[in-house]
C-alpha cells in the first residue's frame, strides 16, 4: 500500500511525537509534493571529544555558543550541552574570578 520512503517518514514524524493519524497526513502532503524522507537534511558533524573539550572551555570563557557552532558546523545548542556536560562531570572547569 505505501513504498519504503513513506514508511519511513511515517515513523520518524510518530518518532517526533505526531500522532498516527498526524504521520499520515504528514506523509501524504510530502508524497503530493515530490519530497523524500531526509531531502535537504545536513550530513552528521562528528566532533572528537578534544574539539568538543575545545568548544566548551571557550564557551565558558565567554564566547557565544553561537559563534563557537558556527566554527564547528554544529548547533549551539550542541556547544551548549557539551560544556553544560563536562562541567557537570568535573571535565573542565570554569574559572570565574572578578
Amino acid at each position: 500500500m505505501y513504498d519504503g520512503e513513506t514508511r519511513a517518514l511515517a515513523v520518524e514524524t510518530v518518532g517526533a511525537g505526531f500522532s498516527t493519524r498526524e504521520a499520515a497526513a504528514v506523509s501524504a502532503w510530502c508524497r503530493a509534493a515530490g519530497t523524500r524522507p531526509g531531502a535537504g537534511r545536513k550530513e552528521p558533524v562528528y566532533l572528537p571529544l578534544e574539539r568538543k573539550m575545545e568548544l566548551a572551555a571557550r564557551c565558558g570563557a565567554d564566547e557565544r555558543a553561537a559563534n563557537l557552532a558556527a566554527e564547528a558546523g554544529v548547533s549551539a545548542a550542541s556547544v551548549s550541552a557539551w560544556a553544560r556536560r563536562l562541567r557537570e562531570e568535573g571535565v573542565i572547569c570554569f574559572n570565574i574570578s572578578d
